[in-house]
This record gives structure tokens, sequence and C-alpha cells, in this order.
């Protein structure tokens, strides 16, 4: 049933054999995209804080930094130029 709530809050926080993963889903662009949520190894727990040239904005709650959400690239804060790994990095 998790499915039913990704439209509204675009993200889902689930595992895969044992490896956390974000499932994100935007409404506006209609992207969808599997990211492993770690940035250098680290977990991290990100937030919508809206949207930018019509794709989501992700906030990471260590650094506030922001992330797009169609490609995983960090554009404002200290991990500015960072990517989230896409699925295949989660371990």
């Amino acid at each position: 049933m998790k499915w039913l709530f990704i439209g509204y809050h675009h993200q889902v926080r689930d595992t895969i054999a044992g490896a956390p993963v974000l499932v994100s889903y935007y409404t506006v662009c209609r992207t969808g995209r599997v990211f492993c949520p770690a940035v250098k190894g680290d977990p991290e727990v990100f937030r919508l804080v809206g949207m930018d040239h019509f794709n989501a904005m992700f906030e990471d709650a260590t650094t506030h930094s922001w992330w797009r959400q169609a490609n995983g690239q960090a554009i404002i804060g200290p991990r500015k130029g960072m990517v989230m790994p896409g699925l295949r990095a989660c371990r």
C-alpha cells in the first residue's frame, strides 16, 4: 500500500535485500528514481522542500543541502556538486 502515498510525499523509504533504498516519484515532471539514501556511505534522511524547473528538491537533514530528484545531485549547500548514489550502490 506504500504506492498510495508516493504521489503526496514523493518518496518511500524501504529496504531491498537488507539495503536501505529511497524510491522517489515526482508527479509534476513524472520522473521516478531509486537512490541509496546515503552520502559518502553515511545514512541520510531527506525531505521534500519544493521544486526547481519542474523538478522535486529534497533537503538532507545533516547539512540542509538541496538535492535534485531527477539526477540526485546537490545544487545548494555544503554538499553542492555531490551526487546521491543510485540503486546499484545500495548494499
